[in-house]
C-alpha cells in the first residue's frame, strides 16, 4: 500500500483575478451564456419598472420581460402595483393596516415584539418605538417582496420554473397561470 504526500506547491492555481466560483464568477450557471455582469443588468432594468420610487414603468416591464406569455406578465405587474401603492403609503407616513396583506401583518407582529422591550417606559415612548419599527419593518418587507418579484421574473423569463416561498398571502397572484415556454436567446 502505498502513501501519497500532498503538497501544495503541485496545485495548479488561477491565476490572481480569474474568479472561479461564487459571488464574483465569471458565470452565473455553467454554459447559460449569462454572465453575472449581464444579470445584474436585467435585474436593474426590471426593479426600476418596477420600483416605487423609480416609478412604474409598464413599457420597459414588457420589453425587460419578453420570454413571459401576457397573462403571467399581467398577473405579476398587479403585484408589482400592489408593492409600489404600498410602498409609496410607506413613504408617505400612512398607516398601512395590518389586516391589508401578509407583508404588514409580519411587520406589525415584530414591531410588537420590539416594542415590547418598553412596555415599563412611557406609553408615548412605546407608542413611539412600536411606529418607528413598524415603519421600517414596511418599508424593507414592501423592497424585499419587490426584489424577490424581479428575480423570479427573470427567472421565469429564462424558462425556470418558480415557487415562491413562503407564499405571499394576500398580495396578487403572480405564479404563472400557464407554462412559461423558454425562448431562444437572440445572438
Amino acid at each position: 500500500m502505498s502513501t501519497s504526500a500532498f503538497n501544495e506547491s503541485d496545485v495548479v492555481r488561477q491565476r490572481p483575478g480569474q474568479p472561479t466560483g461564487g459571488q464574483f464568477a465569471e458565470k452565473l450557471k455553467a454554459a447559460s451564456g449569462l454572465t453575472l455582469a449581464d444579470h445584474q443588468d436585467q435585474m436593474r432594468t426590471v426593479l426600476s419598472s418596477i420600483d416605487w420610487e423609480d416609478g412604474l414603468d409598464r413599457q420597459l416591464y414588457d420589453r425587460s420581460l419578453p420570454n413571459l406569455p401576457p397573462s403571467t406578465r399581467d398577473a405579476a405587474w398587479q403585484t408589482a402595483e400592489h408593492l409600489a401603492a404600498q410602498g409609496r403609503r410607506v413613504e408617505d407616513g400612512d398607516y398601512i393596516d395590518p389586516d391589508d396583506d401578509a407583508i404588514a401583518s409580519n411587520a406589525y407582529d415584530a414591531a410588537t415584539d420590539y416594542a415590547a422591550e418598553f412596555v415599563g417606559s412611557s406609553e408615548s415612548e412605546y407608542d413611539e418605538r412600536f411606529t418607528e419599527r413598524y415603519d421600517e419593518l414596511l418599508s424593507e418587507g414592501y423592497r424585499t417582496a419587490t426584489r424577490d418579484l424581479a428575480e423570479a421574473l427573470l427567472r421565469m423569463n429564462d424558462g425556470h420554473e418558480v415557487t415562491m416561498q413562503p407564499p405571499k398571502d394576500e398580495l396578487p397572484a403572480f405564479a404563472p397561470a400557464d407554462a412559461v415556454e423558454p425562448q431562444p436567446r437572440a445572438a
